[in-house]
């Protein structure tokens, strides 16, 4: 994906978790838990967590770090995707070239 495509397709994303705060989980919450513990995060946070990689993944493609950016970027579609913020084929659009026309 292109620079372009990328900021593109975070926007989208943060529209979709739009309504939900911005909100960054610290990474010492996330290794605190024990190996096997399933997380007790509610679907809110998951979603606002997202809209803040949405916003951060912005930076780190203006910073050309296009593969990071677009791991972020996957990672936040499939958060969304399995809350229900999203489908396969709403994200396959916002991925796509401009102007090349959507044949699900």
């Amino acid at each position: 994906m292109e620079h372009q495509q990328i900021v593109t397709a975070f926007q989208k994303l943060e529209s979709l978790a739009q309504g939900f705060q911005k909100t960054k989980l610290h990474i010492d919450s996330v290794f605190a838990l024990p190996r096997g513990t399933a997380h007790s995060w509610a679907a809110e946070d998951a979603l606002a967590h997202v809209r803040w990689m949405a916003h951060r993944g912005v930076f780190y493609a203006d910073n050309e770090q296009l593969t990071k950016a677009q791991r972020w970027l996957s990672f936040g579609q499939g958060v969304l995707w399995a809350h229900g913020a999203g489908s396969i084929n709403t994200f396959r659009r916002a991925n796509m070239p401009p102007g090349e026309i959507f044949r699900p």
